[in-house]
C-alpha cells in the first residue's frame, strides 16, 4: 500500500506522512492484499444491529484501519487483529466479505482496535513463534470486556459460543 505525500503518517503520529516518515520509507510492507472497509462490511451494514454498533463505535476510532485477506490464519481461527509495526491495525480475515452471522465476530475485532485506542494494553509479539500465545493471551484479557459490550449492545453472543463450542467439539472428535 502506497501512502501519499500529504497522507496522514500510517504510524499514527497525527503528522502528516512528508513530515514524519516519508524519508524513512513510502511504503507499508505487508503480505496480504488490501481491502477497502466498506467493500468489506457491505454485507454486514444492512444488519441493524452490527450497524448500529459500527455507527457508535468507528467513529471513535481514530487509527486507520488495514482489511486484509489471510487464508493461512491458523486452522479454527477466521479473525484475527494484529498491529502492523508501523502501528496500523490491521483485521485479517480468511473470508473477505463475511456474511451478516458472522457480524458479532468483526464487531468484536473492531472493539480490539478501538480499545486499543482508549489505551487499553494488548499483549503483542514481534516474533511469529509467540503471536498466538500473545493472541490468547490479550484475548483472556480483553474478550471479557468486549463480549460484555456486544451482548449490551444486542448481539447474541450466546449463540455464537454455543456454535464455537459445536465447532471445538467436532474439532476434538476428529483428533481422536
Amino acid at each position: 500500500m502506497k501512502v501519499g505525500r500529504n497522507d496522514p503518517c500510517p504510524c499514527n503520529s497525527g503528522k502528516k506522512h512528508k513530515h514524519c516518515c516519508l524519508n524513512k520509507t513510502n511504503t507499508i510492507s505487508i503480505p496480504w492484499q488490501i481491502h477497502e472497509e466498506n467493500e468489506v462490511l457491505s454485507n454486514l451494514l444492512s444488519d441493524e444491529t452490527f450497524n448500529r454498533y459500527y455507527s457508535k463505535y468507528r467513529l471513535q476510532i481514530s487509527k486507520n484501519i488495514l482489511w486484509v485477506n489471510d487464508p493461512k490464519l491458523p486452522e479454527g481461527i477466521d479473525y484475527r487483529k494484529s498491529v502492523h509495526t508501523s502501528g496500523v491495525n490491521i483485521i485479517r480475515l480468511r473470508n473477505i466479505k463475511p456474511n451478516v452471522t458472522e457480524s458479532s465476530k468483526i464487531a468484536h475485532e473492531i472493539h480490539h482496535v478501538y480499545l486499543d485506542c482508549l489505551g487499553y494494553p494488548s499483549i503483542k509479539s514481534n516474533d511469529t513463534k509467540y503471536e498466538n500465545i500473545a493472541a490468547s493471551l490479550s484475548s483472556m484479557l480483553l474478550d471479557l470486556i468486549i463480549e460484555e459490550t456486544l451482548y449490551l449492545d444486542g448481539f447474541n453472543i450466546r449463540n455464537d459460543y454455543e456454535n464455537e463450542m459445536k465447532i471445538k467439539q467436532c474439532q476434538i472428535i476428529k483428533l481422536r
